[in-house]
């Protein structure tokens, strides 16, 4: 079961979590309800989702799979890494579907004293990986039309390049310096929500961005240059689904939670299976032509992953370099910030979605 969307955006929740708290998801007391059957009575169960794009959500009620749930689903939309961190940390949401693999990362490694479990708000239980990353990058750097002299990032010298900080984009901003032998003090970095930032590249109002090949698709039509891929400067462009550790904590919550990572899981596999329906989803809710929302049908493909060992090591090899990049204060073993919890649910389900 679906409630219809919040059309406001998640961190506005922040203002009334403290409020709110003891009606949240997870809230309550005693033992859990249970159906004749023996299994968990998930009806009075709400889960508050974020996805970070309206367009999912959309999706997602069109592909049926979520039409069934026996929890409610309340979607909202996740604008920034910032932002969804501030929600989670309010207990205003309680699960960022493609939230930046690197934001629980950081908060973690940023903060003044060390965590122990007890001090986690947050967990990663599952990563989303780039589909189709080779022909489609996660991420490019572009420069506006006819701005001369700039054909390599190590020609950023100097210039206005927009990033936005907290998450996946301000990681691979850093990344795409460090790989041409620039640090941030050798640019002019704009810090602007990537939806905006494209339309201030065709401007003019930025030299250059850092950002999705999807969300720059509009200023490369207009002349933008793609000078260097993420593939290039050895961003990998993985998201995550993180969820508040009090709903994995409370056993409703969590088994709610865990039907709703397996409906995720066969979600992107429904997506990618047919690339051609899925980009008329998008030509109709982004009022786009057919070969452009292809191409952006493309760069939405991801696969969920489980939150495995060499996942997890995948992950702390990125922030490690962060780290020495100054994405981060401390380095950390970020393992603590995972769950593993659902790694078979994902399982299941990607062998039922073939």
């Amino acid at each position: 079961m679906t409630r219809p969307r919040s059309r406001v955006y998640a961190a506005l929740f922040t203002l009334l979590a403290v409020a709110l708290s003891a009606c949240a998801a997870g809230g309550g007391s005693g033992a859990p309800a249970r159906n004749a059957d023996g299994s968990l009575d998930l009806s009075d169960v709400t889960l508050r989702v974020g996805p970070f794009q309206e367009q999912t959500i959309e999706a997602a009620e069109r592909s049926g799979l979520f039409a069934d749930t026996p929890y409610t689903i309340d979607w909202s939309v996740s604008v920034a890494a910032g932002p969804a961190m501030e929600s989670l940390n309010a207990d205003a949401i309680d699960l960022v579907w493609g939230l930046s693999s690197t934001a629980p990362e950081k908060a973690q490694a940023d903060a003044a004293t060390a965590w122990t479990d007890e001090d986690v708000r947050f967990k990663t239980v599952a990563l989303l990986e780039p589909a189709f990353a080779d022909e489609y990058p996660p991420a490019v750097v572009a420069v506006k039309k006819d701005l001369p002299g700039v054909n390599s990032i190590a020609d950023l010298r100097g210039t206005r390049v927009g990033f936005n900080s907290g998450g996946n984009n301000h990681a691979a901003f850093l990344l795409a310096l460090d790989s041409a032998g620039l640090s941030p003090d050798d640019v002019q970095g704009v810090d602007v929500p990537y939806k905006d930032r494209p339309q201030l590249l065709r401007t003019g109002s930025l030299d250059a961005d850092v950002n999705s090949a999807d969300g720059l698709a509009a200023a490369i039509s207009d002349g933008a240059r793609v000078i260097s891929t993420s593939k290039q400067f050895g961003y990998p462009g993985t998201t995550a689904l993180t969820a508040r550790k009090a709903v994995l904590d409370d056993p409703a919550t969590a088994a709610a939670l865990e039907d709703l990572v397996g409906r995720i899981t066969r979600f992107h596999a429904w997506w990618n299976a047919d690339l051609d329906r899925s980009a008329k989803l998008v030509a109709d809710f982004s009022k786009i032509d057919e070969k452009t929302a292809l191409t952006r049908a493309k760069l939405a493909g991801v696969r969920v992953v489980p939150v495995t060992p060499q996942a997890v090591a995948a992950e702390q090899k990125v922030i490690d370099r962060l780290h020495g990049v100054g994405f981060t204060k401390n380095q950390v073993d970020i393992g603590l910030v995972f769950d593993d919890r659902y790694n078979a649910a994902i399982e299941r389900a990607a062998r039922s979605a073939k």
